[in-house]
């Protein structure tokens, strides 16, 4: 029987992790969204990604909901502050 990190696992051996971002850059590519629009929404897509991944490695380090909130809002602040470091010195 599989188990669930099993599902996973496999999603980001896959590739499936960064999708999003990659079809919001596309939309830029393709002149759907400008280059700006599209660089901000790939960069909003993956902070939520990595909130969401943080929750989930929460949860199953075993802490309760508190402490899955706690690690997926430290996961984002620390994201947001390589986005806005990177953003500021390139």
């Amino acid at each position: 029987m599989e188990k669930p990190q099993d599902g996973a696992r496999r999603r980001v051996a896959d590739g499936g992790v960064g999708a999003a971002a990659i079809v919001a850059l596309g939309l830029g590519a393709f002149h759907v969204l400008s280059r700006d629009a599209a660089v901000s929404a790939a960069l909003a897509v993956t902070l939520v990604e990595l909130t969401l991944w943080g929750y989930v490695a929460g949860r199953r380090m075993g802490a309760g909901i508190p402490g899955a909130v706690s690690a997926a809002l430290v996961n984002v602040v620390l994201g947001g502050l390589i986005v806005a470091l990177k953003s500021l010195f390139h």
